[in-house]
């Protein structure tokens, strides 16, 4: 476990550590909680249908996963993409332009 996550940590928050056999989850820490898991990285329509997308173990950064998730739904020319924070960079901006 992380040094951060030792006990003895002063916190607001209450939270129950876990583990796990499954060697392909990882750690992550989500404001001051630590989460172990998976992260989905996927595409909706306006209305919520899932276009496509996919899974990583919880510590992979959602900036990384834009393009892969793009090549995955296949858009049409000029499509309205919409995204949060966490997938504002320098190369996913590039990307975007590739994209039109």
């Amino acid at each position: 476990m992380p040094e951060d996550r030792k006990e003895g940590i002063e916190t607001s928050l209450e939270y129950t550590i876990t583990y796990s056999d499954d060697s392909e989850a990882a750690w992550v820490r989500k404001g001051n909680r630590p989460h172990y898991g998976y992260k989905m990285h996927m595409a909706t329509d306006l209305k919520g249908f899932v276009l496509g997308g996919h899974i990583t173990p919880a510590n992979v950064s959602d900036t990384s996963e834009l393009s892969t998730v793009l090549k995955d739904v296949k858009l049409h020319p000029h499509a309205t993409i919409l995204t949060d924070k966490g997938y504002a960079s320098a190369k996913n901006r590039d990307s975007l332009k590739d994209y039109g």
